[in-house]
Protein backbone atom coordinates (compact mmCIF):
# COMPACT_ATOMS: atom_id res chain seq x y z
CA UNK A 1 0.00 0.00 0.00
CA UNK A 2 1.44 3.39 -1.03
CA UNK A 3 1.77 6.01 1.64
CA UNK A 4 -0.15 9.16 0.75
CA UNK A 5 1.58 12.55 0.74
CA UNK A 6 -0.38 15.76 0.45
CA UNK A 7 2.72 17.87 -0.12
CA UNK A 8 5.03 17.46 -3.14
CA UNK A 9 8.07 15.51 -1.95
CA UNK A 10 10.55 16.46 -4.69
CA UNK A 11 12.44 19.09 -2.72
CA UNK A 12 12.63 16.84 0.35
CA UNK A 13 14.19 14.16 -1.86
CA UNK A 14 16.72 16.67 -3.22
CA UNK A 15 17.76 17.66 0.32
CA UNK A 16 18.05 14.00 1.37
CA UNK A 17 20.23 13.27 -1.67
CA UNK A 18 22.47 16.27 -0.87
CA UNK A 19 22.92 15.08 2.72
CA UNK A 20 23.72 11.50 1.70
CA UNK A 21 26.22 12.63 -0.94
CA UNK A 22 27.85 14.82 1.73
CA UNK A 23 27.97 12.40 4.65
CA UNK A 24 29.01 9.41 2.56
CA UNK A 25 30.81 10.10 -0.72
CA UNK A 26 32.24 13.56 -0.09
CA UNK A 27 33.28 13.04 3.54
CA UNK A 28 34.87 9.76 2.47
CA UNK A 29 36.78 11.32 -0.43
CA UNK A 30 38.25 14.14 1.65
CA UNK A 31 39.19 11.87 4.56
CA UNK A 32 41.03 9.55 2.18
CA UNK A 33 43.12 12.47 0.93
CA UNK A 34 44.14 13.51 4.46
CA UNK A 35 44.49 10.12 6.16
CA UNK A 36 46.28 8.32 3.34
CA UNK A 37 48.83 11.11 3.05
CA UNK A 38 49.62 10.83 6.76
CA UNK A 39 49.70 7.03 6.53
CA UNK A 40 52.23 7.12 3.67
CA UNK A 41 54.38 9.62 5.58
CA UNK A 42 54.40 7.64 8.84
CA UNK A 43 57.71 5.89 9.79
CA UNK A 44 56.06 2.49 10.26
CA UNK A 45 54.42 2.51 6.81
CA UNK A 46 55.44 -0.30 4.44
CA UNK A 47 52.97 0.50 1.65
CA UNK A 48 55.08 1.36 -1.39
CA UNK A 49 54.62 4.40 -3.57
CA UNK A 50 53.91 2.02 -6.46
CA UNK A 51 51.01 0.48 -4.54
CA UNK A 52 49.82 3.95 -3.53
CA UNK A 53 49.85 5.05 -7.18
CA UNK A 54 48.17 1.85 -8.31
CA UNK A 55 45.23 2.63 -6.02
CA UNK A 56 44.51 5.75 -8.07
CA UNK A 57 44.82 3.73 -11.28
CA UNK A 58 42.22 1.32 -9.90
CA UNK A 59 40.01 4.25 -8.89
CA UNK A 60 40.11 5.80 -12.38
CA UNK A 61 39.51 2.41 -14.01
CA UNK A 62 36.65 1.66 -11.65
CA UNK A 63 35.02 4.98 -12.54
CA UNK A 64 34.95 3.97 -16.20
CA UNK A 65 33.13 0.74 -15.33
CA UNK A 66 30.98 2.06 -12.50
CA UNK A 67 29.62 5.14 -14.30
CA UNK A 68 27.50 3.13 -16.76
CA UNK A 69 26.70 0.55 -14.07
CA UNK A 70 25.44 3.23 -11.66
CA UNK A 71 23.32 4.75 -14.42
CA UNK A 72 21.85 1.39 -15.43
CA UNK A 73 21.06 0.37 -11.85
CA UNK A 74 19.53 3.76 -11.02
CA UNK A 75 17.22 3.63 -14.03
CA UNK A 76 16.26 0.01 -13.32
CA UNK A 77 16.03 -0.13 -9.51
CA UNK A 78 16.09 3.50 -8.41
CA UNK A 79 18.56 5.70 -6.56
CA UNK A 80 17.46 4.46 -3.13
CA UNK A 81 19.11 1.06 -3.61
CA UNK A 82 22.39 2.60 -4.76
CA UNK A 83 22.53 5.18 -1.98
CA UNK A 84 21.87 2.43 0.56
CA UNK A 85 24.47 0.06 -0.92
CA UNK A 86 27.05 2.83 -1.19
CA UNK A 87 26.49 3.88 2.43
CA UNK A 88 26.84 0.30 3.67
CA UNK A 89 30.09 -0.17 1.75
CA UNK A 90 31.40 3.10 3.13
CA UNK A 91 30.69 1.91 6.67
CA UNK A 92 32.53 -1.35 5.96
CA UNK A 93 35.51 0.52 4.54
CA UNK A 94 35.69 3.11 7.31
CA UNK A 95 35.07 0.89 10.32
CA UNK A 96 36.12 -2.64 9.30
CA UNK A 97 38.58 -2.90 6.39
CA UNK A 98 40.74 -0.05 7.66
CA UNK A 99 41.65 -2.17 10.70
CA UNK A 100 43.42 -4.61 8.36
CA UNK A 101 44.84 -1.94 6.04
CA UNK A 102 48.15 -0.97 7.74
CA UNK A 103 51.10 -2.57 5.94
CA UNK A 104 48.80 -4.73 3.81
CA UNK A 105 48.95 -3.70 0.18
CA UNK A 106 46.09 -5.94 -0.91
CA UNK A 107 43.67 -4.56 1.70
CA UNK A 108 44.83 -1.03 0.89
CA UNK A 109 43.97 -1.54 -2.79
CA UNK A 110 40.70 -3.29 -1.89
CA UNK A 111 39.59 -0.59 0.56
CA UNK A 112 40.85 2.58 -1.09
CA UNK A 113 40.58 1.45 -4.69
CA UNK A 114 37.63 -0.91 -5.04
CA UNK A 115 35.32 -0.36 -2.03
CA UNK A 116 35.90 3.39 -2.03
CA UNK A 117 35.18 3.66 -5.78
CA UNK A 118 31.93 1.71 -5.57
CA UNK A 119 30.70 3.65 -2.52
CA UNK A 120 31.67 6.99 -4.06
CA UNK A 121 30.06 6.26 -7.45
CA UNK A 122 26.87 4.79 -5.99
CA UNK A 123 26.36 7.92 -3.86
CA UNK A 124 27.73 10.30 -6.47
CA UNK A 125 26.84 12.47 -9.41
CA UNK A 126 25.27 9.92 -11.79
CA UNK A 127 22.88 8.60 -9.13
CA UNK A 128 22.02 12.04 -7.77
CA UNK A 129 21.48 13.68 -11.14
CA UNK A 130 19.27 10.80 -12.28
CA UNK A 131 17.16 11.19 -9.15
CA UNK A 132 16.80 14.93 -9.79
CA UNK A 133 15.78 14.32 -13.42
CA UNK A 134 12.97 12.02 -12.29
CA UNK A 135 11.51 14.42 -9.72
CA UNK A 136 11.89 17.87 -11.25
CA UNK A 137 11.43 19.29 -14.73
CA UNK A 138 10.85 23.00 -14.24
CA UNK A 139 13.57 23.53 -11.61
CA UNK A 140 15.89 20.68 -12.59
CA UNK A 141 18.92 22.95 -12.84
CA UNK A 142 18.31 24.46 -9.42
CA UNK A 143 17.96 21.03 -7.84
CA UNK A 144 21.12 19.76 -9.56
CA UNK A 145 23.09 22.62 -8.04
CA UNK A 146 21.63 22.05 -4.57
CA UNK A 147 22.73 18.42 -4.38
CA UNK A 148 26.29 19.48 -5.20
CA UNK A 149 26.56 22.09 -2.43
CA UNK A 150 27.50 19.20 -0.13
CA UNK A 151 30.69 18.76 -2.14
CA UNK A 152 31.77 22.28 -1.20
CA UNK A 153 30.73 21.90 2.44
CA UNK A 154 32.67 18.64 2.74
CA UNK A 155 35.70 20.19 1.04
CA UNK A 156 35.78 22.98 3.63
CA UNK A 157 35.09 21.13 6.88
CA UNK A 158 36.26 17.54 6.38
CA UNK A 159 40.03 18.14 6.12
CA UNK A 160 39.85 20.33 9.24
CA UNK A 161 37.86 17.73 11.18
CA UNK A 162 40.01 14.83 9.94
CA UNK A 163 43.27 16.55 10.93
CA UNK A 164 41.83 17.47 14.34
CA UNK A 165 40.68 13.89 14.99
CA UNK A 166 44.09 12.51 13.98
CA UNK A 167 45.86 15.01 16.27
CA UNK A 168 43.55 14.16 19.20
CA UNK A 169 44.24 10.45 18.70
CA UNK A 170 47.99 10.94 18.89
CA UNK A 171 48.59 10.84 15.14
CA UNK A 172 46.51 7.74 14.43
CA UNK A 173 45.39 8.21 10.83
CA UNK A 174 42.89 5.35 11.14
CA UNK A 175 40.77 7.49 13.47
CA UNK A 176 39.84 9.71 10.51
CA UNK A 177 38.53 6.64 8.71
CA UNK A 178 36.36 5.85 11.73
CA UNK A 179 34.92 9.35 11.43
CA UNK A 180 33.62 8.85 7.88
CA UNK A 181 32.55 5.31 8.74
CA UNK A 182 30.28 6.72 11.45
CA UNK A 183 28.93 9.50 9.22
CA UNK A 184 28.13 6.87 6.60
CA UNK A 185 25.76 5.25 9.10
CA UNK A 186 23.78 8.49 8.80
CA UNK A 187 23.71 7.83 5.04
CA UNK A 188 22.14 4.41 5.62
CA UNK A 189 19.45 5.95 7.82
CA UNK A 190 18.66 8.77 5.38
CA UNK A 191 18.55 6.38 2.41
CA UNK A 192 15.57 4.61 3.96
CA UNK A 193 13.46 7.75 3.47
CA UNK A 194 14.27 8.19 -0.23
CA UNK A 195 11.57 7.78 -2.88
CA UNK A 196 12.86 6.90 -6.33
CA UNK A 197 10.17 8.47 -8.49
CA UNK A 198 7.08 10.61 -7.90
CA UNK A 199 4.96 7.86 -9.46
CA UNK A 200 5.96 5.58 -6.55
CA UNK A 201 3.72 7.66 -4.27
CA UNK A 202 1.13 8.77 -6.80
CA UNK A 203 2.72 12.16 -7.48
CA UNK A 204 4.05 13.86 -10.62
CA UNK A 205 7.29 15.67 -11.49
CA UNK A 206 7.20 19.25 -10.17
CA UNK A 207 4.00 18.24 -8.38
CA UNK A 208 2.17 19.08 -11.63
CA UNK A 209 0.00 16.35 -13.23
CA UNK A 210 0.32 18.07 -16.62
CA UNK A 211 4.12 17.84 -16.70
CA UNK A 212 4.12 14.15 -17.65
CA UNK A 213 1.06 14.18 -19.91
CA UNK A 214 2.54 15.67 -23.05
CA UNK A 215 0.22 13.54 -25.20
CA UNK A 216 -2.83 15.52 -24.04
CA UNK A 217 -3.91 18.92 -25.29
CA UNK A 218 -3.82 20.35 -21.76
CA UNK A 219 -0.22 19.26 -21.23
CA UNK A 220 0.99 21.29 -24.20
CA UNK A 221 0.18 24.40 -22.20
CA UNK A 222 3.07 23.60 -19.86
CA UNK A 223 5.99 25.73 -20.98
CA UNK A 224 9.58 26.06 -19.80
CA UNK A 225 12.08 28.86 -20.24
CA UNK A 226 14.66 26.43 -21.63
CA UNK A 227 14.14 23.31 -23.70
CA UNK A 228 13.10 20.29 -21.60
CA UNK A 229 12.14 16.98 -23.18
CA UNK A 230 9.18 15.83 -21.06
CA UNK A 231 7.03 14.12 -23.71
CA UNK A 232 6.32 10.42 -23.28
CA UNK A 233 6.68 9.97 -27.05
CA UNK A 234 10.09 11.67 -27.24
CA UNK A 235 12.02 9.91 -24.48
CA UNK A 236 15.33 8.46 -25.69
CA UNK A 237 17.00 5.19 -24.75
CA UNK A 238 20.80 5.09 -24.73
CA UNK A 239 20.78 3.34 -28.09
CA UNK A 240 18.35 5.89 -29.50
CA UNK A 241 20.43 8.81 -28.18
CA UNK A 242 23.57 7.33 -29.75
CA UNK A 243 21.88 7.51 -33.15
CA UNK A 244 21.59 11.31 -32.94
CA UNK A 245 24.50 13.53 -34.09
CA UNK A 246 24.10 15.90 -31.12
CA UNK A 247 24.84 13.04 -28.71
CA UNK A 248 28.37 12.55 -30.06
CA UNK A 249 29.07 16.27 -30.12
CA UNK A 250 28.05 16.40 -26.45
CA UNK A 251 30.35 13.45 -25.69
CA UNK A 252 33.31 15.48 -26.97
CA UNK A 253 32.07 18.60 -25.16
CA UNK A 254 31.94 16.77 -21.84
CA UNK A 255 35.38 15.26 -22.45
CA UNK A 256 36.67 18.82 -22.81
CA UNK A 257 34.83 19.89 -19.66
CA UNK A 258 36.30 16.93 -17.75
CA UNK A 259 39.78 17.90 -18.94
CA UNK A 260 39.30 21.48 -17.71
CA UNK A 261 37.99 20.22 -14.37
CA UNK A 262 40.70 17.63 -13.71
CA UNK A 263 43.53 20.11 -14.40
CA UNK A 264 42.59 21.73 -11.10
CA UNK A 265 43.90 18.62 -9.30
CA UNK A 266 46.74 17.58 -11.58
CA UNK A 267 49.15 19.30 -11.34
CA UNK A 268 47.25 21.71 -9.06
CA UNK A 269 49.31 22.81 -6.06
CA UNK A 270 52.51 21.19 -7.36
CA UNK A 271 52.68 23.71 -10.19
CA UNK A 272 52.83 26.65 -7.78
CA UNK A 273 55.25 25.01 -5.37
CA UNK A 274 57.66 24.41 -8.24
CA UNK A 275 57.23 28.03 -9.31
CA UNK A 276 58.56 29.18 -5.93
CA UNK A 277 55.37 29.89 -3.97
CA UNK A 278 55.18 28.72 -0.36
CA UNK A 279 52.43 26.43 0.93
CA UNK A 280 51.54 29.17 3.42
CA UNK A 281 50.68 31.35 0.39
CA UNK A 282 48.74 28.64 -1.42
CA UNK A 283 46.68 27.30 1.51
CA UNK A 284 44.48 30.42 1.90
CA UNK A 285 43.62 30.22 -1.80
CA UNK A 286 42.61 26.56 -1.38
CA UNK A 287 40.08 27.66 1.24
CA UNK A 288 38.89 30.64 -0.80
CA UNK A 289 38.29 28.43 -3.83
CA UNK A 290 35.65 26.50 -1.90
CA UNK A 291 33.86 29.78 -1.28
CA UNK A 292 34.10 30.55 -4.99
CA UNK A 293 32.54 27.18 -5.78
CA UNK A 294 29.68 27.80 -3.36
CA UNK A 295 28.97 31.29 -4.72
CA UNK A 296 29.05 29.91 -8.25
CA UNK A 297 26.59 27.13 -7.39
CA UNK A 298 24.16 29.61 -5.87
CA UNK A 299 24.43 31.85 -8.95
CA UNK A 300 23.81 28.91 -11.26
CA UNK A 301 20.68 28.02 -9.27
CA UNK A 302 19.16 31.25 -10.54
CA UNK A 303 20.00 30.75 -14.19
CA UNK A 304 20.17 27.03 -15.07
CA UNK A 305 16.41 26.90 -15.71
CA UNK A 306 16.18 30.38 -17.27
CA UNK A 307 19.02 30.35 -19.80
CA UNK A 308 19.83 27.39 -22.05
CA UNK A 309 22.48 25.45 -20.02
CA UNK A 310 24.59 24.83 -23.11
CA UNK A 311 25.02 28.60 -23.50
CA UNK A 312 26.10 28.88 -19.86
CA UNK A 313 28.50 25.99 -20.36
CA UNK A 314 30.08 27.77 -23.33
CA UNK A 315 30.67 30.91 -21.25
CA UNK A 316 32.16 28.87 -18.39
CA UNK A 317 34.51 26.91 -20.65
CA UNK A 318 35.61 30.12 -22.34
CA UNK A 319 36.37 31.85 -19.04
CA UNK A 320 38.24 28.77 -17.81
CA UNK A 321 40.35 28.68 -20.98
CA UNK A 322 41.30 32.34 -20.55
CA UNK A 323 42.10 31.78 -16.86
CA UNK A 324 44.42 28.84 -17.60
CA UNK A 325 46.18 30.87 -20.29
CA UNK A 326 46.68 33.82 -17.90
CA UNK A 327 48.20 31.55 -15.25
CA UNK A 328 50.61 29.85 -17.67
CA UNK A 329 53.74 31.97 -17.14
CA UNK A 330 53.79 32.16 -13.35
CA UNK A 331 55.29 35.30 -11.90
CA UNK A 332 52.62 36.90 -9.71
CA UNK A 333 50.39 35.84 -6.80
CA UNK A 334 47.19 36.89 -8.57
CA UNK A 335 47.75 34.06 -11.05
CA UNK A 336 47.29 31.55 -8.23
CA UNK A 337 43.85 33.03 -7.55
CA UNK A 338 42.95 33.03 -11.25
CA UNK A 339 43.93 29.39 -11.69
CA UNK A 340 41.96 28.14 -8.69
CA UNK A 341 38.97 30.39 -9.39
CA UNK A 342 38.39 29.19 -12.96
CA UNK A 343 39.39 25.61 -12.13
CA UNK A 344 36.94 25.48 -9.23
CA UNK A 345 34.12 26.81 -11.38
CA UNK A 346 34.90 24.22 -14.08
CA UNK A 347 34.98 21.49 -11.41
CA UNK A 348 31.55 22.43 -10.02
CA UNK A 349 30.16 22.68 -13.55
CA UNK A 350 31.47 19.22 -14.37
CA UNK A 351 29.61 17.80 -11.37
CA UNK A 352 26.29 19.59 -11.79
CA UNK A 353 25.64 20.54 -15.41
CA UNK A 354 26.03 17.44 -17.67
CA UNK A 355 23.15 15.54 -16.05
CA UNK A 356 20.85 18.55 -16.45
CA UNK A 357 21.76 19.07 -20.11
CA UNK A 358 21.34 15.39 -20.96
CA UNK A 359 18.02 15.18 -19.13
CA UNK A 360 16.74 18.31 -20.85
CA UNK A 361 17.63 16.99 -24.29
CA UNK A 362 17.09 13.23 -24.14
CA UNK A 363 14.42 13.04 -21.44
CA UNK A 364 14.28 11.70 -17.93
CA UNK A 365 13.34 8.04 -18.36
CA UNK A 366 16.79 6.72 -19.35
CA UNK A 367 19.04 9.58 -18.36
CA UNK A 368 20.97 7.37 -15.91
CA UNK A 369 22.21 5.08 -18.67
CA UNK A 370 22.94 8.01 -20.99
CA UNK A 371 24.78 10.02 -18.35
CA UNK A 372 26.64 6.93 -17.10
CA UNK A 373 27.95 6.20 -20.59
CA UNK A 374 29.13 9.77 -21.18
CA UNK A 375 30.59 9.98 -17.64
CA UNK A 376 32.71 6.92 -18.36
CA UNK A 377 33.75 8.11 -21.83
CA UNK A 378 34.78 11.54 -20.55
CA UNK A 379 36.80 10.06 -17.69
CA UNK A 380 38.46 7.41 -19.84
CA UNK A 381 39.54 9.71 -22.66
CA UNK A 382 40.55 12.69 -20.50
CA UNK A 383 42.45 10.68 -17.86
CA UNK A 384 45.71 10.34 -19.89
CA UNK A 385 46.03 14.13 -19.74
CA UNK A 386 47.42 13.85 -16.21
CA UNK A 387 50.26 11.73 -17.57
CA UNK A 388 50.72 14.08 -20.53
CA UNK A 389 51.01 17.00 -18.10
CA UNK A 390 53.81 15.15 -16.33
CA UNK A 391 55.59 14.43 -19.61
CA UNK A 392 55.36 18.11 -20.56
CA UNK A 393 56.81 19.08 -17.17
CA UNK A 394 59.69 16.63 -17.54
CA UNK A 395 60.44 17.77 -21.08
CA UNK A 396 60.21 21.53 -20.61
CA UNK A 397 60.87 21.99 -16.88
CA UNK A 398 57.57 23.85 -16.47
CA UNK A 399 53.81 23.30 -16.64
CA UNK A 400 53.38 26.38 -18.82
CA UNK A 401 52.79 24.40 -22.03
CA UNK A 402 50.26 22.22 -20.19
CA UNK A 403 48.35 25.37 -19.23
CA UNK A 404 48.22 26.49 -22.83
CA UNK A 405 47.19 22.96 -23.87
CA UNK A 406 44.18 23.08 -21.53
CA UNK A 407 43.38 26.62 -22.62
CA UNK A 408 43.28 25.28 -26.18
CA UNK A 409 41.02 22.41 -25.11
CA UNK A 410 38.70 24.98 -23.55
CA UNK A 411 38.61 27.02 -26.76
CA UNK A 412 37.82 23.95 -28.89
CA UNK A 413 35.08 22.97 -26.42
CA UNK A 414 33.48 26.41 -26.80
CA UNK A 415 33.43 25.99 -30.60
CA UNK A 416 31.78 22.57 -30.23
CA UNK A 417 29.19 24.02 -27.86
CA UNK A 418 28.29 26.63 -30.47
CA UNK A 419 27.87 23.78 -32.97
CA UNK A 420 25.71 21.84 -30.50
CA UNK A 421 23.42 24.86 -30.04
CA UNK A 422 22.66 24.88 -33.78
CA UNK A 423 22.09 21.11 -33.63
CA UNK A 424 19.81 21.52 -30.61
CA UNK A 425 17.54 23.81 -32.63
CA UNK A 426 17.00 21.09 -35.24
CA UNK A 427 16.69 18.47 -32.51
CA UNK A 428 13.88 20.45 -30.85
CA UNK A 429 12.04 20.84 -34.14
CA UNK A 430 12.23 17.10 -34.74
CA UNK A 431 10.97 16.28 -31.26
CA UNK A 432 8.13 18.81 -31.51
CA UNK A 433 6.97 17.11 -34.70
CA UNK A 434 7.18 13.69 -33.01
CA UNK A 435 5.09 14.92 -30.07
Amino acid sequence: MKREYKKFQGWNIVILAALIMTFVGNFQSNVHTVANGIMMDSPENTISQVTHGFVWTVTIGAGVVLGPLAGYLTDKFGAKMLYLAGSILSVIGGLVLVRFQPNNGFIYILNCGVVYSIAFMFTGSVTGQTLVNNWLFKFRGRAAMIINTGTVFAGVVTPIIANKIIDMSGGNWQSAYYFYGITSIVGIFLSLFLINRPSDIGQFPDGDPNSTLASTEKAREVTYKVYKNVGDDTQFTLRGAMKTPIFWVLVVVFIGLQALSSYLMSPGTLMFLEAGFEMSQISPVLSIRQGIRLIFLFLMMRYMDRIEPLKLLGIICGVTAVGYALSADLHSYWQVFVFYAVGSIANSTCLAMPGVILGNIFGYKNVGKIYGFIYAAAGLISSPLSTINGVIRESTGTYSIANYLHAGIGAITVVLIVVSLFMLKKFKERNNMAA
